[in-house]
Formats: structure tokens, sequence, C-alpha cells
């Protein structure tokens, strides 16, 4: 893969994407907004997200991961490596049914008799009696956002992809071992995690000046699903 390449696929790609979804959500516009977090009661707000295209395109990258790692198991002719491929498949197969909560906001949807339209100004009448029905208390069937527990995860993650992507590609020249040359992720994914940093910032920024709850109370959208706070991931 020449330099090129590598500068599209880990910089220019996922900065453009990331923020064409951000200026979406935070442009303020009612459709533009509810494709990437529709607002869909009596589920619960947390659920919302679980529709839109931020969710479902990283639950589409963590599936087409799982599939990668899955053909990498079916084709590895070393023991050890069909080994790190199989666990690396179950581990990416746990993250994927964690990100959709294994399947329950889709079978709560399906379920229900009446919801409020993708694009249904929130200040209708029919929207807020939806709402009125609606769990505030539910919290999603996962177990990455139980509690305390959300933060160690974020925290582990942190450190891992650190390690991983920002200080093992620089030890490929210290290091001689021929396995770690092959387990190394490539030095440019140093520019993803800067493009990660920065536009987590860039919109934690935004929610608090924009901001998720002020773009709701121009177009009727209703603030609540914490969109702004998954868009940084």
């Amino acid at each position: 893969m020449n330099r090129l390449v590598k500068w599209s696929v880990y910089g220019a790609v996922p900065l453009c994407l990331s923020l064409a979804l951000q200026l979406m959500y935070f442009s303020g516009n009612l459709v533009l907004q509810r494709l990437v977090c529709p607002k869909l009661p009596p589920l619960p707000p947390d659920a919302y997200r679980e529709f839109g295209l931020l969710e479902n395109l990283q639950s589409l990258f963590v599936l087409a991961m799982v599939i990668i790692l899955l053909i990498g198991a079916i084709r590895s002719v070393h023991r050890i490596q069909r080994v790190v491929f199989v666990a690396l498949t179950l581990f990416s197969t746990f993250i994927f049914l964690e990100e959709i909560d294994y399947g329950t906001h889709f079978y709560a949807y399906a379920q229900l008799e009446d919801v409020a339209g993708w694009f249904e100004p929130a200040r209708s009448d029919r929207f807020q009696a939806l709402l009125a029905q609606s769990d505030f208390t539910a919290t999603p069937f996962n177990l990455h956002n139980r509690g305390d527990l959300t933060d160690v995860i974020k925290g582990v993650a942190g450190a891992v992809m650190l390690l991983l992507f920002v200080v093992a590609p620089f030890l490929t020249g210290r290091i001689k071992n021929p396995w770690f040359h092959y387990l190394a992720p490539d030095r440019f994914t140093v520019i993803t995690v800067v493009v990660m940093v920065v536009l987590r910032l860039v919109t934690h920024q935004l929610g608090r000046t924009v901001g998720c709850d002020a773009a709701a109370r121009r177009r009727g959208v209703y603030p609540g699903s914490g969109c702004h706070e998954q868009q940084s991931q």
C-alpha cells in the first residue's frame, strides 16, 4: 500500500466520514439529525441512537472485522496464528453483540403497535403522547453501559489503543521478534488515533456550544439520547 493510499485509508476516510456525521447531527436540520440519531418513542431514549447511521455504521465496521478475522482463521496454516485469529474473532463477535445490544432494541421496535415517525416533529401531540409512554428508567441490554463499568471499559480501551496503535508501531525497529512484527500495526495508524482525538474534542465542544439541546429546541427535536456523547466515540 503506497503512502497516498495509506493517508486516505488511515486519515482522510475516517476524518471525512466522522465530519459528515457531525455536520448532519449538529446542523439543526430535523431530517439530517434524525438520520444520524432518530427519536422513536415509546422506545426508551437510550435506544433511539441504535437505529441511526452513527450506531449502525459502527456495528457494520465491527461486523466486517469479524468476517475478516474469521476468514483469517480459516486460511491460517500456522497453529498459533489460527489460535490468535479464532480468539480475536470470538472477542470481536462479543463486541458486535454488545454494540447491537444483542438485538433487543430491534426486537422491541418490531413489537411496538405504534411508534413515532422517523421525521415526526417532537412538538406534535402524537409524538408527545408516545413520549409519555416511554420508560425513562430502562437500561440497554449489554454489559458496557452498566454503571461504573462504562468508565472502566473506556479507560482500558484507551490504554490498549495507545499501546497498540501509537507505541507498538514504533517498536518494530527495536524488537526483533517476528510475531511482534507480524502483529504490530502500520505506523500510519497513529494518524487515525490523532483524527479520533481531535474529532472527540470537537464533538464535545459542539455539544457544549451548539449542543444537541439547542438544536432540539430550535427544531422540535427531543433531546435525551446522549447522541453527542456517542458521536465522540
